[in-house]
């Protein structure tokens, strides 16, 4: 039993990648599909499999938009007091856009981004319907300013973190901002500036090198440019090292109403465990 156990991260890694491989021909995609053959699916040396970063996000995008796969963003925010605000977006296809095109970086008219209230959530019919939930973190600066924010910096020991429960123009500010954010965009700039493998390739291979070159062998020059060009721009944009706009921590399957209540029951800091 306990031989199986270690096993099974390898098989559901295979399940995984296999219908990352099926769901490539599905869109007929022939010659990123040998691209992902030829590299873009790595295996470590416990037989784990996994898809890089961007390659895999470029095709969950694609499948979100085809399927009209619902998405609720929740973010929790540090305003300038010191303590966080729960805010949530829900993210669609627009069905008046356009088919989008599988490697481009974006348009903002691909997804609709509707930020919606605690209240909405209980109160809506699709609050009980299954998302895909990301619990994001976001504050002005950078990743290391966000981890001071939770550090005592006496003690160097995590510090408790408090909802901010009050009104505050600043986040009020930000939500106006997210009501004009371009998810394509954001989906690109995080997925191309994250590590692309969860470790070392063989031979310390670039990683970064591996991916462009099997994107434009799979996709063409141009969606290899549009990946260097979503890495390079992620700070600017906001995510990334950057957090002013927000960065994904946490993705996972779920009710919008189960998330509400998990996140007002345990009014804590979800994401970002640095260490000290």
């Amino acid at each position: 039993m306990n031989k199986q156990f270690t096993k099974s991260p390898g098989y559901v890694s295979i399940v995984t990648t296999d219908w990352v491989k099926k769901a490539v021909l599905r869109l007929g995609l022939l010659d990123f599909h040998q691209s992902l053959s030829e590299g873009l699916i790595v295996a470590n040396s416990r037989h784990i499999s996994c898809v890089a970063t961007y390659a895999s996000t470029l095709l969950v995008r694609a499948l979100w938009l085809t399927s009209n796969t619902p998405l609720l963003v929740a973010i929790q925010r540090f305003c300038s007091h010191g303590e966080f605000h729960n805010i949530y977006c829900r993210i669609t296809r627009n069905s008046a856009s356009p088919a989008p095109s599988f490697y481009k970086m974006g348009e903002p008219n691909w997804f609709d981004v509707t930020p919606v209230s605690d209240e909405d959530i209980i109160a809506s019919p699709w609050a009980m319907l299954p998302h895909v939930i990301m619990i994001c973190m976001s504050g002005e600066g950078t990743i290391d300013d966000f981890r001071r924010l939770l550090l005592d910096r006496n003690q160097g020991n995590w510090r408790p973190s408090q909802p901010h429960n009050g009104t505050c123009q600043e986040i009020v500010d930000y939500v106006s901002k997210l009501k004009e954010l371009n998810f394509a965009h954001f989906m690109a700039h995080c997925s191309a500036h994250h590590d692309q493998f969860p470790f070392t390739l063989p031979d310390d291979e670039d990683a970064l090198e591996r991916v462009s070159d099997l994107i434009q062998k799979g996709l063409g020059e141009r969606a290899s440019d549009t990946f260097k060009a979503a890495r390079d721009g992620a700070d600017d944009f906001g995510t990334g090292r950057s957090m002013n706009m927000f960065t994904i921590e946490h993705l996972v399957v779920e009710f919008p109403g189960m998330i509400l209540k998990e996140l007002q029951g345990k009014p804590t800091v979800y994401g970002c465990r640095l260490e000290s």
